[in-house]
């Protein structure tokens, strides 16, 4: 989920203009802390596909022109 988000992010330019790479590479570290893998669904592989999910979702349906 670290490397795709820091990806995903300096992409679209996030570091420059919203916040340091460092603190969101902080906070997915403690969002991927939080997630176990004994649980078979609900773990960090599958937030790492809801989060490619949702961008791809965002790129495709051109939201960053509406917002």
């Amino acid at each position: 989920m670290i490397s795709m988000g820091k990806e995903i992010f300096s992409r679209k330019n996030y570091f420059e203009s919203l916040f340091s790479e460092n603190k969101f590479v902080n906070f997915l570290k403690e969002l991927t802390n939080g997630y176990s893998r004994k649980v078979r669904y609900h773990n960090d592989l599958h937030g790492s596909d809801v989060f490619q999910t949702l961008n791809l979702i965002l790129l495709e349906g051109k939201a960053q022109e509406v917002f």
